[in-house]
């Protein structure tokens, strides 16, 4: 396995351990001691890693160190596999997160026009109640003023009335 693959390779696989650990309820001490003793480590694993790398014979002829090696590859395999969940539940939890806030966002443009709607119509006089407005006007100073001249013509009348 080259150096160059491993060294951003395990620095994720420790930073993704840590994002997930900060986002929970409580730290679970055993496994942020793991990843600070893995985060410790990795120096020495990168040399052992790179000398192996660069000496191909020396792991051809030394069966435990090329064991070692291929266990190193599949506890860095599986530990990726999970880096890989962990990130794949940041972007469900974004997505989530996006829906609610679109969600209350939707409610809100919706109030904001019902309330838009109900200032144009405070501040709006409507055509037809404005009409209704100006009926009613009309039929009061006719009924007031139209009365009084209406009254006064009948009691002329009935005058002009007796005195035939």
């Amino acid at each position: 396995m080259a150096n160059m693959f491993l060294d951003p390779i395990m620095e994720e696989i420790i930073s993704a351990g840590f994002r997930y650990l900060k986002d929970q309820v409580r730290w679970q001490t055993g496994m942020k001691e793991e990843l600070e003793k893995l985060k410790e480590n990795l120096p020495q694993i990168q040399a052992v890693v790179h000398f192996a790398s660069s000496q191909e014979q020396i792991t051809e002829q030394n069966p435990a160190l090329n064991k070692w090696l291929w266990q190193l590859r599949d506890a860095i395999d599986d530990a990726y596999d999970v880096v890989d969940e962990l990130e794949y539940m940041e972007l469900q939890e974004q997505v989530s997160k996006n829906k609610k806030l679109r969600r209350v966002r939707s409610i809100m443009k919706s109030m904001r026009k019902r309330l838009v709607k109900i200032g144009k119509r405070a501040l709006k006089i409507d055509p037809t109640l404005k009409r209704l407005e100006e009926a009613v006007q009309k039929l009061h100073k006719v009924s007031t003023a139209g009365v009084d001249t209406f009254l006064h013509l009948v009691k002329h009348a009935k005058k002009e009335l007796q005195k035939q």
